[in-house]
């Protein structure tokens, strides 16, 4: 009889490498169908992540990928890294390559045949060493590091503490953290597209550069980033600028329609390099009801797992909005970084600044005449329709009727 155990974690960048653990045991079963415990057991535990370099770079005092603001090292965070032609894949894959495998087995209880073969085993490491060794009790344990270094074409490889260095592999593929095979080939092959805005930069669904500090705002103005303008819109998201800015190319914060119900996410002072463990609040539809996000997600329907939207803060502490009716989804630093995905079939139906054709006479900018929160409608509240909007010296206002 043969029983295992497997457990495995996901990669988590620069802080957990994929991790699978686990042991195997055989033996004869016992009479309440249990596993073995006294006979022959193989644990093991194998690891696979980017580089050491990657963490030392997030914790250094570069601020960039590049010589350009518009590529910092926070973007690194997320998961796929946003892009533009400031900050191209090129200038990041070194950091995000899955660079470093790692297995380690231990032996417990094995059979005479099993000592045999690791006994030839460890004869043929010990004799490739350029060392002289004794032994390297591959009968009690095997420890495999693979480790390809960032800037040179080798592998080194290390069993027992018996290492090599293979030289000219121009070839080695090496995996991305950040994009699986499969994201990989839908953002290459068009089937997925991405807009995303790093320090105040848009770069378009069609790779098209917009410097938000040329935006003019106000502190009670919305920017429309993207919407669905279909005939059955499903959501829109606008930019919100800070009290004390005037200008969307510092901090932002969100106003995000989806479906009957919208939220508000207000802009944050400082930068995603810092760490910061305070609330992180959404305020819910024209009633403004607070939710802390970081104690808890928070979707609508609430207790339904065919939810319409979903917000999240994940473990690189970015807020995560997917909106399932479009298969949309949003990475938001909270700051100044953001990135929204969506499939490439959707594309045409999409406007605002992340679409073309852009109108510069009209900037996207919508003005409220009334912000004031209302507590005796209950939540949700559907998004105020009919509206109509009138354009005065290149800003727009909306007057709900």
């Amino acid at each position: 009889m043969a029983c295992s155990k497997l457990t495995y974690e996901p990669l988590v960048f620069t802080k957990r490498p994929h991790t699978l653990n686990g042991y195997v045991v055989f033996g004869l079963a016992a009479e309440d169908g249990e596993c073995p415990e006294s006979e022959s057991k193989v644990q093991f535990a194998a690891r696979a992540g980017p580089s050491e370099h990657a963490r030392a770079f997030l914790r250094s005092d570069k601020i960039s990928l590049t010589d350009t603001d518009f590529c910092p090292k926070e973007v690194l965070k997320f998961s796929p890294i946003p892009t533009s032609k400031y900050c191209k894949r090129s200038n990041f894959e070194n950091f995000t390559s899955i660079a470093q495998y790692d297995m380690d087995l231990k032996f417990n209880n094995m059979p005479a045949w099993f000592e045999l073969w690791s006994t030839r085993l460890d004869h043929l490491v010990s004799a490739l060493s350029s060392n002289k060794v004794d032994s390297l009790h591959m009968s009690q344990q095997i420890n495999i590091t693979m480790h390809t270094p960032h800037d040179h074409f080798w592998l080194t490889v290390e069993v027992n503490g018996v290492h090599w260095r293979i030289y000219h592999i121009p070839f080695l593929y090496k995996l991305d953290s950040k994009f699986d095979t499969s994201h990989e080939l839908a953002f290459d092959s068009g089937l997925k597209r991405s807009c995303s805005v790093i320090n105040g930069m848009i770069n378009s669904f069609d790779d098209y550069l917009i410097n938000l500090g040329e935006i003019v705002t106000q502190p009670d103005c919305l920017t429309l980033l993207v919407a669905d303008c279909s005939p059955v819109p499903q959501m829109a998201v606008f930019l919100t600028p800070s009290s004390d800015a005037g200008s969307l190319a510092s901090n932002y914060g969100l106003r995000v329609h989806i479906g009957q119900n919208y939220f508000d996410f207000h802009s944050r002072a400082g930068n995603s390099s810092q760490v910061d463990e305070s609330p992180v609040l959404i305020y819910l539809n024209q009633a403004q009801t607070p939710h802390d996000v970081r104690q808890s997600p928070y979707q609508w329907p609430i207790d339904d797992s065919d939810y319409i939207f979903r917000v999240e803060l994940n473990e690189q502490n970015l807020l995560i909005i997917e909106c399932t009716k479009l298969s949309a989804t949003f990475q938001f630093d909270m700051y100044n970084i953001l990135n929204f995905e969506i499939f490439g079939v959707y594309k045409h139906q999409m406007c605002g600044l992340c679409s073309k054709p852009l109108n510069r006479m009209q900037n996207y900018t919508l003005c409220e005449l009334d912000t004031r929160p209302t507590t005796t409608t209950p939540i949700p509240i559907p998004i105020p329709i009919p509206m109509t909007t009138t354009t005065v010296e290149n800003v727009s206002e909306i007057v709900v009727a």
